[in-house]
């Protein structure tokens, strides 16, 4: 069973860069976060803009919350995830960024947390621009699990913050549509379990349908499956079938359609929270009806206490025109995993910040950007605030997407290399490890990413 129960600083980054349809996705996200922890987990959740604060729980130097989890007829209740869910959905986008700020509260509220397990979890658009260098603020412990938001990402992330800590990690998206891709990364690293699934899904206008499998290891406690949609109006429905409604069925590795009701349901999201699934292939059934327009969401799927463990070997930066190494390394109780199957996706930005600026001059500088408190948004908030707000327009600032295979090396790891990078700016990679546990006997199925800074 799952025991070892987390406890987990939340710092949402709500300055002036993150307005717009921009904040009400993350609140989406966050909410789901919130709702994603585990009777006995603690948490906290600050949100900082030119200064920081709590907002759950409230207060000048709060200590952080257990959770405490009620189930009955499988619906799920608890006040603190509730009053959490609250607490972010009212907050609003303005200011500067002052992400120590948010840190030095989080380093206070973590000494209050009896935990197995703790960590921190910041999500920003990555422009730093108020306030002490984070990186004098962040300590060693606990690892730091950072979303970072936008096409062009400021490099003190990945020079220092990643390397305080060898469980840190960053994520990066540069859609606040993928956004919940990265809070599933997130939290499967902050409770160290196994990402069978991350899957960024369109759901078309009318009525349709769509299959996500995954693949659950006979080794697993927990399986925890979320399915987001961003708008709001169209609702879960258990059973039957309705218009302007979404219904999620789980199937077995038997085909057969299971009785399993999803125990977390809200405007926008459900999740279910399964002990002890049947291992092999499942699938995920999205049945909607009465789309009036196109729409965006995520199947994520994390799994807990698997003995399997997946690691990535990266720097956090490295020089633009030189191979990067990417290395896997695959183990069960201490044993290394041979005759696994590595794929990669590598996301290459098209453009430098520098180049993007130097290209679109005219359009920033015709934009009317408001005013925010303390000050003014700098050229990367700018940047990013302009393509966030019509990315189909600027093709050419985009991304290309890179396929390739990790190769198994003499020293046991699995090895990708991105060979001589040119365009300065944020790569994510993206492996998906599949094969047999040769220690368990088992077949496995698991997704990784890492993002590097080349400079």
């Amino acid at each position: 069973m799952y025991n070892d129960n987390i406890g987990c600083i939340a710092m949402l980054d709500i300055s002036g860069s993150m307005r717009g349809e921009t904040v009400e996705l993350v609140k989406l996200d966050a909410k789901a976060f919130v709702d994603k922890f585990y009777d006995g987990d603690q948490m906290g959740v600050n949100a900082f803009h030119s200064k920081a604060k709590w907002i759950y729980p409230e207060g000048a130097s709060p200590h952080i919350v257990t959770v405490n989890v009620e189930e009955s007829g499988g619906v799920e209740t608890s006040r603190e995830k509730d009053g959490a869910r609250a607490a972010i959905d009212g907050i609003s986008a303005g200011g500067l960024t002052n992400i120590s700020s948010a840190l030095t509260l989080a380093n206070e509220m973590i000494k209050t947390s009896d935990a197995g397990k703790k960590a921190f979890f910041l999500f920003s658009d990555g422009c730093h621009n108020e306030g002490q260098n984070p990186c004098e603020v962040l300590g060693p412990e606990p690892p730091i699990y950072i979303g970072a938001l936008g096409n062009w990402i400021k490099e003190e992330y990945f020079k220092e913050l990643k390397d305080k800590n060898k469980k840190s990690r960053i994520y990066t998206r540069p859609n606040p549509y993928d956004v919940e891709m990265m809070f599933n990364e997130i939290r499967s690293g902050c409770v160290e379990g196994m990402l069978l699934c991350n899957q960024c899904s369109q759901y078309r206008k009318g009525t349709d349908y769509l299959i996500q499998e995954f693949l659950v290891p006979a080794d697993s406690s927990k399986t925890q499956i979320s399915v987001v949609w961003t708008n709001q109006k169209y609702r879960y429905i258990s059973s039957g079938f309705a218009r302007n409604c979404f219904q999620a069925l789980l199937i077995d590795p038997e085909g057969r359609t299971t009785s399993l009701k999803p125990g977390i349901v809200r405007d926008g999201y459900c999740i279910f929270n399964v002990e002890h699934m049947m291992p092999g292939k499942w699938k995920c059934l999205i049945q909607y009806a009465g789309l009036g327009d196109d729409m965006g969401g995520t199947i994520g799927a994390v799994s807990l206490d698997c003995k399997t463990n997946i690691d990535i070997i990266a720097p956090g930066f490295s020089e633009r025109n030189q191979p990067v190494s990417f290395r896997l390394q695959a183990e069960c109780e201490k044993e290394i995993l041979e005759g696994l199957t590595v794929s990669a996706v590598i996301r290459k930005p098209l453009a430098s910040a520098e180049d993007a600026l130097n290209r679109l001059e005219n359009q920033i500088e015709s934009l009317k950007f408001a005013e925010v408190e303390g000050g003014k948004l700098d050229d990367i908030d700018k940047l990013n605030l302009l393509y966030l707000s019509q990315p189909e327009k600027y093709p050419e600032f985009g991304h290309q997407r890179q396929f390739g295979a990790a190769r198994f090396s003499k020293d046991g790891t699995y090895e990708y290399i991105l060979e001589k990078p040119e365009v300065p700016g944020v790569y994510e990679a993206e492996f998906t490890v599949e094969g047999i546990n040769q220690v368990t006997g088992q077949p496995f199925s698991c997704v990784k990413s890492e993002s590097i800074w080349i400079g």
